[in-house]
């Protein structure tokens, strides 16, 4: 069933309102499931499953296929939060629960695109680089942000600072020599 879905998903996405509509149908039962199994309110059930109907549209729409998780998954957890939180019921969740029969746990749901470390690693990176910039003479700071931060050419920042391009150029240069000294004071 979960090939058939994802198939119907795909061809929903692209805007077929035969197989949206054939998506919602095959998900029938899975909003009726979370309805029982979720929902712990009086209202009616018509409504409910309208939203539930409502919510597998909406999941169609905001569904991001690169983070490596099942369409069907996806919609389960989403039904499932949303007829919680309309009943008012308040349950500990465990990112360990069970997200259908095969399709895992909902930690599995989270987009793990970023390792934690390496984004560390990389932000103390820049602090470092920016402290070492703003240590060099000003001209060399003027220039070396022009030229790499701001993507100016040599002619262009020699427009800036009615500078020759000669000028430009053995600044930039000494600019980059200071700038690796700076950088290897920090780390040594």
């Amino acid at each position: 069933m979960s090939e058939r879905i994802t198939k119907l998903y795909y061809q929903a996405a692209e805007g077929n309102l035969e197989s949206k509509e054939e998506l919602i149908v095959s998900l029938h039962p899975l909003i009726i499931s979370s309805i029982s199994k979720y929902y712990k309110g009086d209202e009616e059930f018509l409504d409910l499953l309208q939203e539930g109907r409502m919510m597998v549209l909406e999941c169609v729409e905001n569904f991001n296929r690169d983070l490596n998780v099942p369409f069907l998954g996806y919609v389960k957890s989403k039904l499932k939060f949303m007829y919680l939180s309309s009943s008012g019921y308040s349950k500990v969740v465990s990112l360990n629960d069970s997200v259908g029969e095969d399709e895992g746990e909902l930690i599995d749901l989270i987009p793990s695109t970023m390792d934690i470390e390496s984004q560390f690693l990389k932000d103390e990176g820049k602090m470092v680089l920016n402290g070492c910039i703003e240590r060099l003479p000003k001209r060399q700071r003027e220039i070396i942000l022009d030229f790499y931060f701001n993507y100016l050419s040599v002619v262009e920042i020699s427009k800036k600072y009615n500078l020759t391009y000669r000028t430009i150029l053995n600044t930039k240069s000494s600019a980059l020599s200071n700038l690796r000294k700076e950088m290897e004071k920090t780390y040594d």
